[in-house]
């Protein structure tokens, strides 16, 4: 699963499924805006067709729906079998939404990852 946004930052995720195909299936929720960081527009809304950027890097199996009634009509068929297969469904943008906040301060976090990773300081 993955939002607009993050798959225009991502874009090369999917030259990498094109190369290396894997029973894999990217979902990508396009509703326009980067929603968690308050709703700015995202570079190209509108205009961008992931559809085709995916079958540009190799993906084959590739799906896109407009409406909430054509994904449930095709749902099936498009997570039916192996991947990879890319999944474009655009969506309502919900404005006003706050993003998560972290478990633990970013400090612990921190520190945790190193103890694990049995970094010395």
């Amino acid at each position: 699963m993955n939002g607009d946004g993050s798959m225009l930052m991502n874009l090369g995720t999917l030259v990498t499924i094109g190369s290396n195909p894997a029973n894999l299936f990217v979902v990508v929720l396009d509703n326009g805006i980067y929603e968690i960081t308050g709703g700015q527009p995202t570079a190209g809304s509108g205009r961008v067709d992931y559809a085709g950027l995916a079958r540009a890097a190799g993906i084959e199996r590739v799906y896109a729906f407009d409406a909430p009634t054509d994904w449930r009509n095709a749902a099936a068929e498009a997570l039916a079998g192996s991947g990879p297969a890319f999944i474009w469904l655009k969506v309502e943008a919900r404005f006003g939404q706050k993003a998560p906040q972290p478990p633990r301060p970013m400090a612990d976090q921190i520190r945790r990852l190193r103890q694990a990773l049995q970094v010395k300081n």
